[in-house]
């Protein structure tokens, strides 16, 4: 496993073994408030905690040799997720004009950019597994809110998602799950994951931490439906 704690200096990163031993420090920075995630086997993603008053930066380190290279950087509401494949880096942003908020996706190999449709924070999206062309985004359904990505942080507003599933490749859109039609209830939805087969999709809602799986579309169509996982 890999894990940041803070320092005197900044951050530090260590990869450990499950048991607890073999402890090692294999990154560091001068930056403190960073997320970090290991969605690919070759890439570990670390990202600053993303602002609309200071630009992120995007780091990759490499488990196999711990080299860093820098993805992205100076843009401000920074976040990202690498798929399984570890080629492309979904990422959300504020453009430069303000108050409009963006999800991308760069292909690590060509560098090239697909703009998704619909704009959301990318710790609000999954990659698929089997799939990992596709990623799942919960997607509020009013961002126009002022400064509101650090007002959903501070806990001062509640989004209203709805479940959606984005082809990488076309930049299209299928929507999985609307909330609100299917239990007549708003979710904010947090902690997606999804199971190594794509069946089910898991999160979390951010106001009664209650735990929900979708049953995802194995034909692609339309999902068939959701349960409470008890």
């Amino acid at each position: 496993m890999f894990y940041i704690t803070k320092s005197d200096e900044g951050s530090v990163g260590y990869v450990e073994s499950t048991r607890g031993s073999n402890r090692m420090q294999v990154w560091s920075s001068p930056m403190t408030h960073v997320t970090a995630s290991w969605d690919s086997p070759n890439s570990i993603i670390i990202y600053t905690n993303p602002s609309l008053v200071a630009p992120g930066v995007v780091w990759s380190l490499d488990p196999r040799d711990w080299s860093t290279d820098v993805l992205l950087s100076n843009q401000n509401a920074l976040s990202a997720r690498l798929n399984p494949s570890g080629n492309l880096l979904l990422y959300s942003m504020q453009e430069e004009n303000g108050g409009v908020y963006t999800l991308r996706v760069l292909n690590l190999e060509t560098q090239d950019i697909i703009y998704l449709p619909l704009p959301t924070l990318a710790e609000k999206c999954v990659w698929g597994h089997l799939h990992d062309d596709y990623v799942y985004c919960a997607v509020p359904r009013n961002m126009n809110v002022k400064d509101y990505m650090e007002e959903w942080y501070k806990g001062r507003i509640d989004s209203d998602d709805v479940l959606w599933r984005f082809d990488t490749h076309t930049g299209t859109a299928k929507k999985i799950l609307d909330p609100s039609e299917a239990t007549r209830a708003q979710f904010d939805m947090i902690d997606l994951g999804v199971d190594q087969t794509d069946m089910y999709l898991l999160f979390r809602t951010k106001q009664a931490h209650t735990l929900w799986a979708v049953e995802l579309p194995q034909d692609l169509g339309n999902a068939s439906g959701t349960a409470p996982v008890l």
